[in-house]
C-alpha cells in the first residue's frame, strides 16, 4: 500500500492577485513601449507574463531587481538586464520589494 501525505497551504486571494497584477502591468509597459517605437515584440507575450510571475515569485532566489527593454537602432527590440549595442530607446523597470504587505483573516 502506498503512502501519501496531505499539506493544506493558505495562500492569500491579495498575494497571488499582486504578483499577476505586477507582472500584467510589465507587460502592457513594455507593449505600449513597443507600439509606441513602431518595433513588433518578438517574444510570446504570454510567456514574458509566465515568466515574471515566476521571477516575482521567487525573487529570494534570482534577485530581480532590474528589467531593461531596448529598442534596438535597426528597428528590434531586446528585454534583458543588460543591454549592449546602438539603441533608438530604453525602458527600465526598477523593482523595488518592500516588507510585509496586507494579510487577510
Amino acid at each position: 500500500m502506498s503512502e501519501a501525505e496531505v499539506i493544506n497551504l493558505a495562500v492569500s486571494e491579495a498575494e497571488v492577485q499582486s504578483i499577476s497584477t505586477v507582472a500584467a502591468k510589465i507587460v502592457e509597459e513594455i507593449k505600449n513601449f513597443a507600439e509606441k517605437h513602431g518595433v513588433a515584440i518578438p517574444y510570446d507575450i504570454q510567456k514574458i507574463e509566465e515568466d515574471l510571475i515566476i521571477f516575482l515569485t521567487k525573487r529570494k532566489v534570482v534577485n530581480l531587481r532590474k528589467i531593461r527593454v531596448g529598442i534596438l537602432e535597426g528597428g528590434g527590440m531586446i528585454i534583458g538586464d543588460t543591454i549592449t549595442g546602438k539603441r533608438r530607446a530604453d525602458l527600465i523597470f526598477r523593482i523595488i520589494y518592500k516588507e510585509g504587505g496586507a494579510r487577510t483573516p
